[in-house]
């Protein structure tokens, strides 16, 4: 049975920020699965998140205070893989996982990703797609049609 639902989220990579309803602050995930797939730009090192992905940069500590701790320190012990990964996806035959995922944490806590950590760029098939009319209205100042035909992706974003 496919899960639709799935379809329109985006991708976690390295760097993304992970909150456990339990601490107080969110962390930053760790890719260590691999180093063969990039997501979103080969300049940025956005290494794609997978299943086995549960490690954090902070640390053991990574989530801040733990309420079930009675607001001690954080000792996150990942409980097994991702849950709810992107079966679609395989990354070296592992899930790929994306924004709904949950992993749980052995304390009792639940990890959520807060900001998938991809990020957007305008490109020259954006550019060229944008209907001008609109565009011009939106921007008086600027003439849209001129700039397209002018735009060179690599002119502008670097």
């Amino acid at each position: 049975m496919e899960n639709k639902e799935q379809d329109d989220k985006f991708f976690v990579v390295d760097g993304a920020k992970c909150m456990c309803d339990k601490g107080t602050i969110p962390a930053t995930l760790k890719v260590t699965s691999h180093t063969k797939t990039i997501f979103n730009s080969a300049d940025s090192d956005k290494w794609a998140a997978t299943e086995e992905d549960v490690q954090f940069k902070e640390g053991a500590t990574c989530f801040g205070s733990c309420a079930i701790k009675n607001n001690n320190p954080c000792s996150f012990v990942p409980v097994g893989k991702w849950l709810k990964p992107y079966e679609k996806v395989k990354i070296l035959e592992k899930s790929a996982i994306i924004e709904t995922s949950l992993l749980m944490c052995s304390v009792g806590g639940k990890i959520t990703v807060k900001n998938h950590g991809q990020t957007a760029e305008i490109g020259n098939s954006h550019v060229q797609k944008a209907d001008a009319r609109v565009m011009n209205v939106l921007n008086p100042f600027m003439d849209f049609e001129e700039f397209q035909a002018d735009f060179d992706e690599n002119q502008y974003y670097n």
